[in-house]
Parts: C-alpha cells; structure tokens; sequence
C-alpha cells in the first residue's frame, strides 16, 4: 500500500553521495551558435505573446545545453530542431502541470483538458489555426514541416508517435495498484516513466539528429530492447534524483525518492543513498549491454552509434541535472560540487561549498623565502 510521503521541511539537510559518471559527456563544438540560436526561435516564435518572466524561466531550465551534451556529434542542423523540441516539451510540461496541479489527472475532466490541449498542438501541426491554440499555429507548423523536410515519411510518423507518447502517458493515478506491492517499487515505475518522460521520444530525436533512420529490425530485438530499459533507468534516476526538492515541497510525491520513502518506509538519507547507487549502476549496466551487444555479428556501425549516443544523452542527463534552475530554484548557478550536503528549502537547493585542496609544498617553499620558479 502506498503510504502518504512524509515530506520535507524547510532547511531540511540531505547528503547527496558520489555518484558514479560512467558515461562520456562533451557539449556539440557548436553550442554556443546553436544555443543563441535556439534561445532567439523560443523567445520570438514559440513563445511570441507570452510573459518575458515566462520566457526567461524557460531559457533559464537549459533545455539547449542538455540538447548541445546529448548530441556532440550530431548533424548541426538537426541538432537546433532538437533544441527547439526540447523547450517545446518542457514548456508543454509546465502548461500540463498548471492545468492539472500536484495530482495530475484524475478524473474524466482533467483527461478531457488534456486531450483538448494536445489536440490543438496537432491541430497547428498539420496547418489548422485552432481558436484554442496554447502556441502559435504557425510556429508549430514550421517546427513540424522543417523537421518533416529532412526524413522520410515512415521516419516522420514514428518520430510523431514517440513525440505523442509523453504527452498521453499519466502516471499518477497508475502508481498505487501497480507500485505498491512489487518487490523492487521502482522497476514497475520505471516501466511506467519510459513514455511519461520523454524516454521513447528521445530515442527517435536520437537516431533523427544522427541521419539513421533504418534501424527497425535492430529495434524490435530483444537485446536492444533491454539496452533502452536500461537507458531509461539512467535517464530517470538523476531527473527524480535532483528533481524531488521542488516536487516534494510542492505536493507531488511520485517520484523515486519520495516512492521509496511511501512503500519501503525509507528515511530521506537511506531513500536519496539507493537512487544515487541506482543511477551508478544503471550507466554499468548500459556499458555491459553495448559491449555484448556490439560483439555480437548483428552489430552494424549504425546501430553501435546509435546506441552509443543513448549513453551520450544519460550523460548530458545527469550532468544537466546538477545544474539546472528548473531542479533547484530561479536563478540558480551549479558551483560545480558533486556530493555533500544540501540543504533543501521551499524555493532553492543549496549546493555546499567547494572546498580547497592542502596547499602544495612549493607554495609554503615561498613563504619562507625560497626563490620563485624561474628566478
């Protein structure tokens, strides 16, 4: 049985331990263009008519640098549609989630405004000009027919459906009969979260901004398919990791942290220690797979790039998660620490400081008078 969270309290203190960064993570040579470019589209497409405090909340999430991490060596292109897909989807998650509050749809109501809502998003897709359209139809068309223009039309229609997947996939009121009484709560919540957060779509934009559109049959396997169960894991874990604070301060408790703590009883600490050892031994696990599977006489280099760059997106994951203001609060800047103490607040994480490393000898060399280097 699903017990209720107990919370957190402001000034709460957490240890958030080492975690293990298994994973090559490198920003695409281009990013600083892509990222201006991308924040101009946002500003004066997408979100053209909205509030400017709106508009730099969404630029302030970093969705083009997690984009610019996960995809180092992707068309350039390709890489900028991604980018505005990427603050697309984040700003339709923000809408959904004021729409529908902490609990998410629970009833015939709530579901009906959500269809509603993606409906007139596909509306503007296909050229309509819906009177209830949540963003400019004609941004949404372009978006669409730019990335339409570059694959074929079987490639399209799967990238849509990965696209749509997110977006129709609600969680909260699957967790209590599925979750509660499963020996490991979070591998049925795993399952769960592949569409709900953007897993599946991201395999498509992957294979999209590499130029691959002809790996069905490797796809269908049952090797790959426990490659992106796997990934899934990596992706997942550092978001509710990082992501928790906010949630858990603002009412809504299903994410991993807060779900160990409602079915196994688990303190903050003990709850925070597994998804943290989780989240190492996901990228393990993903290294294993790609070297049997890229052993294997069905490799090919398509999908051995393929499946690289999904350790490429974990990577820019985990990374982004340390470092993003839509985790710890507005006008949040990561000092670069990567464990210690936080300290949890309504509004803001706190990060503890970094901390100096003992002098080296030369330096107390010269403070007694020893010659400088090169003297």
């Amino acid at each position: 049985m699903l017990k209720p969270c107990p919370g957190l309290t402001p000034g709460t203190r957490v240890r958030l331990p080492e975690i293990g960064h298994y994973l090559f993570c490198e920003l695409h040579p281009d990013h600083a263009a892509i990222i201006r470019e991308n924040d101009d589209w946002t500003a004066g497409a997408l979100l053209a008519g909205r509030p400017a405090d709106e508009i730099a909340r969404t630029r302030e999430i970093l969705g083009s640098q997690l984009t610019c991490m996960a995809y180092p060596h992707g068309d350039r292109d390709r890489v900028y549609d991604i980018c505005n897909i990427t603050d697309f989807g984040f700003v339709v998650d923000d809408d959904l989630a004021r729409m529908l509050g902490p609990h998410g749809w629970t009833g015939t109501a709530a579901r009906l405004t959500v269809d509603r809502y993606a409906e007139a998003i596909w509306e503007s897709a296909l050229g309509k000009t819906p009177p209830d359209a949540p963003f400019p139809p004609e941004a949404v068309r372009e978006l669409f027919g730019r990335i339409r223009s570059r694959v074929g039309e079987d490639f399209f229609e799967r990238l849509l459906k990965g696209m749509a997947s997110w977006l129709a996939e609600g969680q909260t009121e699957e967790l209590a009969p599925v979750v509660a009484d499963h020996p490991d709560p979070l591998a049925p919540y795993l399952r769960l979260r592949r569409k709900s957060a953007g897993c599946v779509a991201y395999e498509g934009y992957s294979q999209y901004v590499l130029g691959i559109e002809n790996l069905a049959d490797a796809l269908a396997t049952e090797e790959v398919r426990a490659y992106h169960r796997a990934t899934t894991a990596s992706w997942v874990l550092p978001n509710d990791l990082f992501s928790f604070r906010t949630e858990c301060f603002g009412g809504d408790h299903n994410n991993a942290v807060c779900l160990l703590r409602r079915v196994r009883g688990l303190s903050l600490q003990e709850a925070v220690d597994d998804v943290a050892a989780r989240i190492g031994a996901a990228q393990l696990d993903v290294l294993e797979q790609y070297d049997r599977i890229t052993a294997s006489p069905r490799a090919g280099a398509e999908l051995e790039t393929y499946l690289l760059t999904l350790q490429h997106v974990a990577a820019a994951n985990l990374r982004w998660s340390y470092m993003t203001p839509r985790y710890h609060g507005e006008n949040f800047r990561w000092n670069g620490v990567l464990s210690g103490e936080l300290t949890l607040d309504p509004g803001h994480t706190r990060f503890p400081a970094v901390v100096p490393v003992p002098r080296p000898a030369v330096h107390r060399l010269l403070e007694a008078g020893s010659p400088s280097p090169g003297a």
